[in-house]
């Protein structure tokens, strides 16, 4: 283990600088880069006047914000824009997209929201900030909708526009190495670099920037550098938990990405008030999404706004994993009072016209 500021100096060396200021190089037959991702940081005027917190320093407040705006209306806005409301703080939220969580279908997105709202947060969507400035009661943000401008002032601001490549502090060139338009590295299916031996895993890559996407690339490199595998990201299904309270679980593809792709497909959908556990818990809420191809009746892809969310799309995850078909899902007995029966219920819209 060797401890400094590492970046590369040339195809193959890599120089660490320590923490008493020399410096070190490195050369190897295979490198690995897992350099991560940081807060992107939008260019707004003047928001470097004022004292704004990223998703990491938000949570290293001793205090509890009287106002909180939020920029961004991602997994990591929602998730610490309904905390901090349910601290007791007035929590306002701008996004730029007509929706909340903007790659989501927008039932899904509308589902979620109204649970959030009901619970006192506020939204201004479609919203550009144009300007962040101090005023008498914190900081006020101007921003516009369509032709309409308007203005918010908190006490506290956090910024949760997404995340950028940590790719731009390793001195990339040096090595070679080809960044996409954003700054990710670019990688094969096999997580292989431009440059034979060369490998990015993680945020780094630019792929779904998840803890465990980056433990599952990996399992991929152990795979096939270990044991002389063939695994690759092909293929593979991505799951992911937004940790609102409800949850927000998805797996594989959404209805839009599922008609971008020109596939033959069935939407089934039921409301919360269904879901048999949310009753019996006091919480009939969210909604339950699936996509089925038509042709081979399996899942391509399932939305779980629900208390549980997170492991209902996980049970779906394993389905789609063994080519379940979603009619089994359907009459598969599961054990009651849990969440998990609902998917009875779910599976069976696919026999309603």
């Amino acid at each position: 283990m060797v401890y400094g500021t590492a970046s590369f100096s040339g195809e193959k060396t890599v120089s660490v600088r320590n923490e008493n200021g020399s410096t070190q190089q490195f050369t190897a037959p295979h490198i690995f880069i897992d350099a991560g991702s940081r807060p992107a940081v939008p260019k707004i005027k003047g928001l470097d006047e004022v004292q704004w917190y990223d998703s990491s320093g938000i949570l290293a407040l001793e205090e509890i914000p009287k106002q909180l705006i939020v920029i961004g209306a991602g997994y990591i806005g929602l998730e610490l824009g309904q905390m901090y409301s349910r601290f007791g703080s007035e929590v306002t939220i701008i996004e730029t997209s007509a929706q909340i969580m903007s790659g989501e279908d927008r039932d899904i997105a509308e589902s979620l929201q109204e649970l959030l709202e009901a619970e006192g947060l506020r939204f201004f969507l479609n919203s550009s900030v144009e300007l962040v400035e101090k005023s008498s009661h914190g900081i006020t943000i101007t921003f516009s909708n369509k032709d309409k401008k308007d203005t918010v002032t908190g006490t506290h601001l956090l910024v949760a526009t997404g995340r950028e490549s940590n790719a731009d502090g390793l001195n990339i060139e040096a090595a070679g190495i080809k960044l996409d338009e954003k700054g990710y590295i670019k990688v094969n299916e096999k997580l292989e670099t431009n440059i034979d031996g060369v490998y990015a895993l993680g945020d780094i890559n630019g792929g779904p920037q998840f803890t465990h996407i980056a433990y599952n690339d990996f399992v991929i490199l152990r795979t096939n550098l270990l044991h002389k595998g063939n695994a690759s990201t092909k293929g593979r299904i991505v799951p992911y938990t937004m940790f609102t309270d409800p949850q927000l679980g998805r797996v594989g593809l959404s209805e839009d990405q599922a008609t971008k792709k020109g596939l033959n497909f069935k939407v089934i959908k039921i409301e919360g008030k269904r879901i048999t556990r949310g009753i019996e818990t006091g919480k009939p809420q969210g909604l339950w999404k699936a996509i089925v191809d038509k042709d081979s009746g399996l899942i391509l892809g399932a939305a779980i706004v629900c208390s549980e969310g997170g492991e209902i799309a996980s049970v779906i995850q394993m389905a789609m994993h063994g080519k379940i078909p979603a009619k089994d899902l359907a009459t598969t007995i599961f054990s009651h009072p849990t969440y998990s029966e609902s998917l009875n219920t779910l599976f069976t819209e696919m026999y309603k016209e």
